[in-house]
């Protein structure tokens, strides 16, 4: 299970979270307050192909939503709803046919 560091923007306490926490809003054990935990940018691979980009389901309403690996962490709109979601790093979720 890789993790990485992301740092409180209230405390700047350094946290140290899982991947798959990326795009989740978590709780900072220094000072209490909510973050969005993110990978950060400069450990994002950086890459045009097509394997950058990846769809997910909208958590409100499960339509497949097409992203790009650069907006992981990222607020958004979905395009079917119209919710602010924020783009997860999970690319290797099954979706709905």
């Amino acid at each position: 299970m890789a993790e990485f560091i992301t740092k409180c923007p209230h405390c700047d306490a350094e946290l140290q979270a899982q991947d798959e926490w990326n795009g989740m809003e978590v709780e900072c054990p220094e000072c209490n307050n909510k973050l969005v935990a993110e990978i950060p940018a400069r450990l994002l691979k950086k890459d045009d192909s097509s394997s950058s980009v990846f769809f997910f389901p909208c958590p409100f309403c499960q339509e497949n939503v097409k992203s790009n690996v650069e907006w992981i962490g990222r607020s958004a709109s979905c395009p079917h709803c119209n919710s602010t979601i924020i783009v997860p790093n999970n690319q290797k979720v099954a979706l709905r046919p």
